[in-house]
């Protein structure tokens, strides 16, 4: 699943693919492991689904968005404020990692689970 969701980056993959690949019950669990430090997100990965700040997450970073069963994968590094095509994640600014760039852990996961759309877009209100 690591492969799969490291491969396609900025595309949807839907949940047929992951069963797929995952071989198991709960496809979506081994994509939701992806997003733990000691996977991808140690990579600076993010594993965008359809609830919470992910879809708001998705739509900032100019991906697409995705509905249930679906997800959407892509590595992130820090930006400038005001970047285009940059999101706030809880502790600072990014935008899509370019494909040379160095890697470095994407934020946790719960800095940004519960932000709204207008946090995501415009950052903390000074």
């Amino acid at each position: 699943m690591n492969a799969l969701l490291a491969e396609i980056q900025g595309e949807i993959i839907d949940r047929l693919t992951m069963a797929t690949v995952a071989q198991q019950k709960d496809p979506m669990k081994r994509a939701r492991d992806a997003r733990l430090a000691k996977n991808l997100g140690g990579e600076g990965f993010l594993i965008l689904g359809h609830q919470g700040a992910d879809p708001h997450i998705a739509r900032g970073l100019g991906l697409p968005v995705p509905y249930k069963g679906e997800l959407v994968s892509c590595r992130v590094a820090p930006a400038e404020n005001g970047a285009d095509r940059s999101v706030w994640l809880g502790k600072g600014w990014w935008r899509l990692a370019d494909t040379n760039e160095a890697s470095e852990p994407s934020p946790d996961r719960d800095l940004y689970l519960k932000l709204s759309r207008q946090m995501i877009e415009s950052g903390p209100a000074d």
